[in-house]
């Protein structure tokens, strides 16, 4: 939310192709930024750093409003210990649904 303000989403036409963009932009980062995260009961989550002003305004500088801009595949610094926890599951009819 806090980069939709700072690009100043809510000044773009609504539904018009810059804000749309714009909103695109922002949730891949958005998305980026949740491999930070983890179950707060086992991992402490650095919500002050990703909230903070230096953050978002570095996420703001690699936006670029004209075109989308290429992100760099993550890299990890550590191997991802694989969860010996249920993780998630779906809920599904005999149709799929």
């Amino acid at each position: 939310l806090k980069l939709i303000e700072k690009l100043r989403v809510k000044e773009r036409p609504a539904l018009g192709a810059e804000e749309l963009h714009l909103l695109a932009e922002i949730e891949s980062r958005a998305f980026r930024g949740r491999t930070h995260l983890g179950d707060p009961d086992f991992h402490k989550n650095p919500t002050t750093f990703l909230l903070s002003e230096g953050y978002i305004q570095s996420l703001a500088l690699t936006i670029n409003p004209k075109k989308t801009v290429a992100m760099k595949p993550l890299e990890s610094t550590q191997p991802q210990k694989e969860s010996t926890e249920t993780t998630h599951y779906s809920v599904m009819d005999s149709k799929g649904n």
